[in-house]
């Protein structure tokens, strides 16, 4: 993989970068490459580095990746994600806000589109109020129900404004924030929210496998990862104001963990029992979500971490 773009300095503050990790594409093995991430303590932001640039996302984003089949993911595992995603938005959203008329909804990496589609069959969005953006959408029947663009974010243009836009693990694919995160304020309503939910470095799961196999790493698709506290900052330098945090079940990340572990040691049969997309791998997919859910209700960091933030008026 050639024109790999390094960074050395952080991208807020500029402090010089300091190697935490390194590793593998254990999950897709898209490249053979080995990869770093490094961290500024003073922002408590980690970096790839070296990372791909735009012209590999094709390579590092293979056609069999998870986010464009959702629907080949076995049954119990998408009815699970289902009851947990519905919960999750209702942490989200009240019926008063979203019972309205004229509301709109926009899904920035949107991949198959189940939001798109949670939002107009458990939420009674119509779909022509509902929008999704995904640079690789490569689903043609979801692109047929719903407005699915295939843009970047900083290139899309529209005269209407939305209620609610989402970021669901979107936002650690990405490099400038900033540029981001000042698109999306142009494109809410004064009483519009964002919500961004990443993997959240401040886990017991990132601090167990920190040294290159936590599933948050997902090298090298993750490009920027931060703490809750480090995005929280982020989005308030940034015009918005952080409503509600809270913590939304890890399992994947700790399946993948494990995944990538015994990957690592070449113990390729327990890495395969914990390839949360293998139907054989579901019962430990349960009890991660289940360790996970109760952790979460009792005060403990898990490692995805949400934020709703609105634009400060």
């Amino acid at each position: 993989m050639k024109n790999l773009i390094n960074f050395y300095n952080c991208h807020y503050c500029k402090k010089k970068l300091k190697k935490i990790s390194s590793g593998y594409d254990y999950e897709y093995r898209t490249t053979s490459k080995k990869w770093h991430f490094l961290a500024c303590k003073r922002c408590d932001v980690f970096f790839l580095s070296p990372r791909p640039n735009e012209t590999q996302l094709n390579i590092i984003y293979p056609n069999n990746y998870y986010s464009y089949n959702y629907n080949k993911i076995n049954f119990f595992v998408r009815y699970g994600k289902k009851i947990l995603d519905y919960l999750k938005i209702k942490k989200i959203l009240y019926r008063k806000f979203y019972y309205k008329k004229n509301f709109y909804y926009l899904d920035i990496g949107c991949g198959s589109g189940q939001y798109l589609s949670l939002l107009n069959q458990m939420f009674s969005i119509p779909k022509k109020n509902i929008y999704g953006l995904e640079k690789l959408q490569r689903n043609k029947k979801i692109k047929s129900e719903f407005k699915i663009l295939n843009k970047d974010l900083l290139n899309f243009k529209t005269k209407k404004l939305f209620d609610f836009i989402s970021m669901f693990h979107v936002i650690e694919h990405i490099v400038d924030h900033v540029k981001i995160l000042n698109k999306i304020k142009s494109l809410l309503k004064k009483s519009g929210i964002l919500v961004i939910e990443t993997p959240n470095t401040d886990s017991l799961d990132c601090k167990l496998f920190r040294n290159g196999t936590w599933g948050g790493y997902h090298f090298p698709r993750h490009w920027i990862l931060y703490s809750t506290n480090s995005l929280k900052t982020i989005l308030e330098k940034n015009g918005f104001e952080c409503i509600k945090i809270f913590y939304s079940t890890g399992h994947s990340f700790w399946m993948y963990s494990f995944h990538n572990y015994f990957r690592k040691k070449k113990i390729f049969f327990l890495s395969s029992l914990f390839d949360p997309t293998k139907i054989y791998a579901t019962p430990f997919l349960i009890v991660f979500t289940i360790f996970d859910y109760f952790r979460s209700k009792i005060g403990f960091k898990t490692s995805s971490v949400v934020i709703v933030a609105r634009k400060k008026i």
